[in-house]
């Protein structure tokens, strides 16, 4: 007799199931999309007024195109702010494989917290130093929520200039700007000792060093 198979069935796991270490970073996530939706909304508000007014102004039997020239230069640069806002988030949305690229990780942060710096007339620089790697093998959600923190503790002031050095001994993430040591949350120091992750304070603000590779983790992992 031929045996039949029995058919394979999917295991979805519950959105509620999600790891601590995910759980964790979704929560920052989304306070975060939350806080930047009108940082994409107002650029395509803006960039719908610019095209109404060309689209008025077009029927006009005499209209030149250099009346609609400074009208569609204004729409696309609000276009192209709300798509790199986007960008990031679509980045940060998307689970992030080992090693972790902490350049890469830290420039789409610093693109939303920069529109969140704006509305204060702020701004987050980036600046790299050396020409080594930025890799590490942290656990890429928890990467993402202590740098997160960083720059949430630091963003409330004028500006933010954050520093990016790699070595031997790890990558060196620093945030120079209002944020001070008592200024991260309790959960941050949790999350950073479960991982070797080294924290110093600065006269103006905060360093993390991340372990090139990590060793254990926040739920146990050898």
């Amino acid at each position: 007799m031929r045996s039949r198979s029995s058919p394979r069935r999917t295991t979805r796991t519950p959105a509620n199931s999600a790891s601590p270490t995910a759980a964790r970073w979704l929560e920052c996530f989304q306070q975060l999309a939350g806080r930047v939706a009108h940082g994409i909304k107002n650029p395509l508000n803006g960039a719908m007024l610019n095209a109404e007014v060309m689209r008025q102004r077009v029927r006009r039997p005499d209209v030149q195109a250099a009346e609609l020239a400074p009208f569609a230069d204004a729409a696309a640069t609000e276009l192209a702010r709300a798509a790199e806002l986007f960008d990031a988030l679509l980045r940060l949305a998307r689970p992030a494989s080992l090693p972790v690229d902490l350049a890469v990780e830290i420039q789409a942060l610093a693109t939303l917290y920069g529109a969140i710096a704006s509305e204060h007339g702020g701004a987050v620089v980036v600046e790299r130093r050396g020409d080594g790697t930025f890799e590490t093998t942290v656990d890429p959600s928890d990467a993402r929520y202590l740098l997160a923190q960083l720059l949430e503790a630091a963003v409330s002031g004028a500006s933010v200039h954050m520093t990016l050095s790699g070595g031997a001994e790890g990558v060196a993430v620093a945030v120079h700007g209002a944020a001070t040591d008592a200024a991260l949350p309790p959960l941050a120091y949790e999350v950073a000792a479960g991982h070797r992750i080294a924290l110093s304070t600065l006269p103006d603000g905060i360093t993390m060093l991340f372990p090139r590779s990590a060793r254990g983790g926040m739920d146990g992992t050898p």
